[in-house]
């Protein structure tokens, strides 16, 4: 997502011209809205093992009517960066309501505030490069250094709030390399 969002005026020239240069400044929401409706299917996995989809159902309302609701708000104040927030608030709404539901169906053992410290520090990295983006208009070497350092500070933003440990890079490590043999 960091960056995704980094490279945002760099992706945008490149696949389509600088009529849409100004898409830039949604593409970090747009990444943390597919981010989120990812682990809509993740945390889902609980109703589908016990086999009890139907309680699901009112959610599935529950995202687009809100979407419809903060787009109508959101978009005559804020254009696009407005609908990109309001996709990003059902999303992150109707994974959040399809995770408690499938929690009290089929608990699983997720670490939700090991998930919530990686969200936030990515999004924060992901705000950051939307506001730099959009007040600075880097040119295509700012946008690589600005990636950069932004991978760099959600990385070791991981390990500080130990949110990853080095024992479970090497413990990955390990199982990557038994995988290959």
């Amino acid at each position: 997502m960091p960056i995704i969002s980094a490279f945002a005026p760099i992706l945008v020239l490149v696949f389509a011209t600088g009529d849409y240069a100004g898409a830039a400044s949604v593409v970090g929401l747009l990444s943390l809205a597919a981010a989120s409706l990812g682990a809509y299917y993740v945390v889902a996995i609980g109703t589908n093992l016990a086999q009890r989809t139907g309680p699901l159902a009112w959610t599935t309302f529950v995202a687009p009517a809100l979407n419809v609701a903060l787009n109508a708000l959101l978009i005559p104040v804020w254009g696009m960066v407005g609908a990109g927030l309001a996709s990003l608030a059902a999303n992150l709404a109707s994974t959040s309501l399809v995770y408690m539901v499938s929690q009290r169906l089929y608990p699983l053992p997720f670490q939700p505030l090991r998930i919530l410290a990686i969200w936030l520090s990515g999004s924060l990295c992901v705000a950051f490069a939307g506001v730099f983006n959009a007040v600075a208009r880097p040119s295509a070497w700012i946008s690589f250094l600005l990636a950069a350092i932004l991978l760099t500070l959600y990385t070791l933003s991981l390990f500080a709030s130990r949110t990853i440990t080095i024992s479970e890079v090497r413990l990955g490590m390990q199982r990557i390399r038994g995988v290959n043999r």
